[in-house]
């Protein structure tokens, strides 16, 4: 059955949070209604995270690599190098007479930094460190935080201890219980800070959010903490398993953003400090799932960063693997052998899409009447200068048709389509197209499986 004509009546400038229906469900006319500001979608709100042990590779150096060109297209952002390879097996060294411990593969080095630091310059980019906490070298972790922030400068954003350590105790060999972790956490930040007084430090950085009532009951991380660091995924393929398109596109994934939030905002709220999703993507333990490389991946990341801008996030990492192709990072080289040559995949036209938004102010709404079919979200922004972005996404299989949208006095110009076909495709057409609207009212019909951008 054809739904039924949307039509979203909005006033001055505004945005739509994201609303549902059950499937099957019929949509009716629906009238929302701006009462105030609401948070901010702000500059250097999208960045990246990657694994540590990859420092060294030749991607990173904008004397080599197009690295650089893809960054400065989304703006300012965060790089950060953490990940479980901060824990399992990366090391800092110093000087090459340094001896490395046995269960070390990679290491930091000081000219490995100077090629980051050289990359923030050329990009305006900020970096975030992660250092090994698992293996218990505290001295080293403040020689490595001392080096970076003599060579980084300004450029060294936050730092962190540790990656996901709630699962050290399933799957390391050494288990830890929260004790264990707090103390070793607070004896790694009393030596930092002995060599860098003005430490900033993101954490916890956890997955699973098993240690939550020991942080909101003792404090004593939480406390020391610049900002709540958290690591998202709404799926998981640890098994190998897989994850289909309409599983990643349901709006099961958003329920459990919200959740974890909400989750995160438990903690952050009493500290007034800053909620990051600092790593975060679509499927968890680095599956090669064919959904997080296709046209699904893009559609997806719209409605999540949206969904996590509007909720409160201050920004999020998305995880990327510039070695390898066929993985769920927004850039990749189509020849393994020559990680310098970085290429978009679908999900990095999303956060283009997303990055195009950023400066933009969220108004609270009162919805009176109707909601969105499921599958879909809509969100406005006000941006600087005056001017007002609608993004309506569809990521059901049906078209949406006869919508109607009202700014108010002014009209909308231009109308932009993330039209993703075929959700296994690689091939995202991204088109922009004059809109002719009734004074402040643009008629459309928004496709299945897109995205589209208003502007007036």
């Amino acid at each position: 059955m054809a739904r039924r004509a949307t039509v979203l009546l909005l006033s001055a400038l505004l945005t739509v949070a994201g609303l549902a229906t059950p499937a099957g469900a019929e949509s009716t006319a629906i009238v929302l209604e701006v009462r105030g500001a609401a948070g901010t979608l702000p500059a250097g709100f999208l960045g990246m995270a990657v694994e540590a042990s990859s420092m060294g590779s030749t991607a990173y150096d904008p004397a080599l690599s197009n690295l650089d060109e893809q960054l400065v297209a989304l703006g300012p952002g965060v790089l950060n190098f953490a990940g479980s390879s901060a824990d399992r097996s990366v090391v800092w060294q110093r000087r090459p007479s340094d001896p490395i411990p046995a269960w070390a593969t990679t290491t930091v080095t000081p000219e490995k930094l100077r090629t980051i630091a050289a990359l923030a310059t050329a990009t305006g980019w900020r970096v975030d460190l992660g250092v090994n906490l698992y293996h218990d070298d505290p001295a080293r972790a403040a020689d490595e935080v001392a080096a970076a922030t003599k060579i980084l400068g300004p450029s060294l954003r936050n730092v962190h201890l540790g990656n996901e350590p709630e699962l050290y105790t399933y799957m390391y060999p050494i288990p830890m219980t929260f004790e264990q972790y707090a103390q070793r956490w607070s004896s790694y930040r009393k030596a930092i800070v002995a060599r860098v007084p003005d430490l900033r430090l993101t954490g916890p950085d956890t997955y699973l959010p098993i240690w939550y009532d020991q942080l909101l009951s003792t404090r004593r991380v939480a406390r020391a903490l610049t900002e709540v660091g958290d690591h998202f995924y709404p799926f998981s393929d640890c098994a190998n398993a897989g994850v289909s398109a309409a599983q990643l596109l349901s709006d099961r994934s958003l329920a459990k953003e919200t959740k974890a939030i909400a989750k995160d905002a438990s903690l952050a709220g009493p500290l007034g400090i800053p909620i990051s999703f600092d790593e975060m993507n679509s499927v968890s333990c680095g599956s090669t799932t064919p959904v997080q490389w296709q046209g699904a991946s893009a559609l997806w990341v719209v409605r999540a960063l949206l969904t996590a801008a509007s909720g409160g996030v201050a920004s999020v990492g998305i995880q990327a693997n510039l070695q390898r192709c066929h993985t769920y990072s927004p850039l990749c080289p189509e020849d393994q052998g020559a990680p310098a040559a970085q290429s978009p995949t679908p999900i990095m036209r999303g956060l283009e899409l997303v990055a195009g938004l950023e400066g933009g102010t969220f108004l609270r709404l009162k919805t009176s009447a109707g909601r969105l079919p499921a599958g879909t979200s809509a969100w406005a922004l006000g941006m600087p200068g005056g001017s007002t972005r609608i993004v309506v996404a569809n990521t059901s299989g049906t078209d949406l048709t006869d919508v109607s949208i009202t700014s108010g006095p002014s009209s909308f110009t231009s109308r932009t389509t993330m039209s993703v076909a075929d959700v296994t495709s690689t091939d995202l057409p991204v088109t922009t197209t004059e809109v002719l609207s009734d004074g402040g009212t643009a008629h459309l019909t928004i496709p299945a499986r897109s995205v589209v951008v208003l502007a007036g």
